[in-house]
Order: structure tokens, then sequence, then C-alpha cells
């Protein structure tokens, strides 16, 4: 569940409206947009999933002002968005062993194909001793609701020249890492998501329909064999 923030102090845009909330955990969050129908659900929905292939997400929260409620983000200084501009960052061995846990970037991915429901993941960096993959709490806007819209290894980014680069470091990995991944993707799992999706009743069949979509054989059988060709032409 998304929680309450209690924020110390808050700054105001010069339009007077609060956009970065510093909390009395010493986080800082920003605005994010304001609550509606279905933004808040969609993101609970999205974090329990990314949560379940431990993809580990900024933090969020919701704030409330004057009557109306704000979804908001946890901002890390120095956090960055993966680019293709960044590939002088691992270019070599030596430079990409600068990076901690760097299945979390495939995970992204993996969830991004084998989910598309959502709008694809923002996947970040955060800075440090040892860098880090995390994905932005909220998903990309996608008709602002869930629908299924199957993607492929272009669409998704995975044939950029850097992310080849990046990946060719952990080519040995990458078929455990996605045996992983399917391992998780269990008949459990599908169960839990259809549990929480009928905890609203008002998007239920319409979410379902959607969502369902993900479980079906052929479908992770067509993904899983696009994924394992990537892998052996990288």
């Amino acid at each position: 569940m998304i929680q309450e923030l209690k924020p110390l102090t808050i700054s105001s845009s010069i339009r007077k409206n609060p956009t970065v909330l510093f909390t009395t955990e010493l986080k800082q969050f920003l605005l994010y947009e304001p609550f509606n129908g279905e933004n808040h659900i969609v993101a609970e929905l999205y974090s329990f999933m990314m949560e379940h292939f431990k993809v580990e997400l900024l933090r969020s929260g919701s704030f409330s002002l004057r009557g109306k409620k704000y979804l908001c983000c946890e901002e890390i200084s120095g956090c960055i968005e993966v680019d293709s501009w960044l590939t002088y960052q691992w270019k070599k061995k030596r430079q990409f062993n600068r990076f901690i846990r760097p299945r979390a970037l495939f995970d992204m991915y993996l969830f991004d194909m084998f989910f598309p429901v959502f709008g694809p993941s923002s996947k970040l960096i955060i800075p440090g001793k040892k860098d880090r993959f995390v994905a932005h709490a909220f998903p990309q806007k996608n008709k602002g609701s869930i629908a299924f819209e199957p993607r492929d290894i272009n669409s998704v980014g995975l044939n950029d020249p850097a992310m080849r680069m990046f990946f060719k470091h952990i080519k040995l990995y990458l078929n455990e890492y996605l045996e992983d991944f399917i391992a998780l993707n269990h008949e459990k799992f599908r169960a839990d998501i259809k549990y929480r999706v009928s905890l609203y009743p008002d998007h239920r069949n319409q979410y379902w329909n959607e969502l369902s979509k993900c479980f079906e054989p052929s479908f992770r059988n067509y993904i899983t064999a696009n994924i394992e060709n990537y892998i052996l032409n990288l």
C-alpha cells in the first residue's frame, strides 16, 4: 500500500504548489501527480509485481493538501536515468565492475517484456561506492490504465548498442537470470495478482482481462524464445 507521508518541510514552486517534501525520515520526495480513479491502483500493482521479481524501486508515497491527494516519488541526489550516452561507463570490464548487481537492469527489461500491461519501467542509476540500478516508483504512462500491448526486443531497448555492450559483460549468466525470472513467474504469483485485482471491484474485470494474457503459455513461450535468441546473438 502507498504510505501517507508526513513531511517536516514543504518547498513550493513558483505557482505556490508543493513540489518537494522532506520527511521525518530525512527522505526527499517529489510530487508526481494528483490521485485519480486508477493511477494509485496501477502504482500499487506495479510495485507489488516488480518487488516480487526482486527489482528495487524508488519509494513511493502520498500526500494530502487542502483536500487534494498527490502521488509522490522519492528523490535521491545524483540519481540519473539509464541512457545510451552513458556507454562510456561500461565500455571496459573494469568500468563495468563499478555496478553492483547488474542483473537488476536485465530483470527490468524482462519485466517489460513478460508484463507489457504497464508503461515501460524507467530505469535509473543511483551512484555510490558501487553504482546500483533501481526502477522509478511509477511506470511510464500507458494510456493511463492497464493494457496488454506486447513488446519485442527492439521496442524495449535491448538492441540499443549501449545495452548490447552492457549485457555482453555478463552474457554467460543471462540464461541463468532468465531461468530465475521464469521460475518466479509461477501459478501462485498469478493467483496473488488475481486476488489483488479483485480488491478493486470497479476495475477488476478490465484489469484481469489484460493481466491474465501475460500468463498464457503461448505468450510466455514466445517471449522466452525471443530473449534466448537475443542472448545467443550478443
